[in-house]
């Protein structure tokens, strides 16, 4: 998700130095170097005790899990989950904004997509934060768990729309065949006109 990004959860995480990313998962701190994605950035918890609860597993590319947490299942269809978590950690200075304890993390995974989106919402106003978005291979969806090899690039969108790109060193560092460096950079250049023609996920 280099220094980036990091997903909140209730489980365990494989410490990284690369983005952060806040999130209902995992929280990946950063602001390109200062948010590490790898180095959980939030520890997200359940927003409520009611089922069904959703584990999500982000693995390196060579298949191994890095972090783990629980979510809560909003929807899922064929091609897609939505579910959402809290963060759950002190207050954390990211990009132009401040992830703060409570916030809601809404998440959406697909599996013809390469890439996940973390709808970041205030926890006292619901206002949108921004958008945390990891690029990965296409999410495997099971019945209580969702996983995605996350390979280093990472998109944090403001609330005003300004785009950021994360991870582009680390991401040049990993040792991935043709289709998977080609399917990265397809996720990014889809993220990225995602958010500039078409309204963002909430």
């Amino acid at each position: 998700m280099k220094t980036s990004k990091a997903v909140p959860r209730t489980s365990k995480a494989v410490p990284r130095t690369s983005k952060a990313v806040p999130r209902t998962g995992e929280a990946v701190p950063r602001t390109s170097a200062a948010l590490q994605p790898r180095t959980p950035l939030a520890g997200v918890q359940q927003t409520s005790a009611a089922v069904p609860r959703i584990k999500v597993q982000k693995k390196n590319p060579a298949g191994e899990v890095t972090y783990e947490y629980q979510g809560v299942l909003l929807r899922r269809d064929e091609n897609s989950l939505t579910l959402e978590a809290l963060f759950d950690r002190a207050d954390m200075p990211f990009m132009d904004v401040v992830f703060k304890t409570g916030d809601r993390f809404v998440e959406y995974y697909y599996t013809d997509r390469w890439y996940n989106i973390f709808a970041i919402h205030d926890h006292e106003n619901g206002k949108i934060k921004g958008w945390y978005c990891n690029v990965g291979k296409p999410a495997v969806i099971e019945d209580s768990t969702v996983s995605y090899v996350d390979l280093a690039l990472d998109l944090w969108v403001s609330a005003d729309g300004k785009q950021t790109i994360l991870d582009e060193d680390e991401f040049e560092e990993l040792d991935l065949n043709e289709e998977l460096r080609a399917g990265a950079l397809k996720g990014l250049a889809e993220l990225k006109q995602l958010f500039l023609n078409e309204k963002p996920p909430s």
